[in-house]
């Protein structure tokens, strides 16, 4: 797996589509469902942190 972390952008969740990944039987859409696993989104974080030149101790969150 790989990110594209140097190229920030922001986007509504209104204005984003499910994967399709075909049909089934009965011919309803299927998606693709995949969720990111907790450590696999902070590496992501601490990337585009990195390529933006914020420190990583930026994404946590303070007591």
């Amino acid at each position: 797996m790989w990110a594209k972390c140097d190229k920030v952008t922001v986007a509504s969740f209104k204005r984003l589509n499910l994967v399709r990944v075909g049909k089934s039987r009965e011919g309803k859409r299927l998606y693709n469902h995949d969720i990111l696993a907790a450590e696999r989104l902070l590496e992501i974080r601490k990337a585009v942190a990195r390529s933006i030149g914020l420190p990583e101790s930026m994404l946590t969150k303070s007591s």
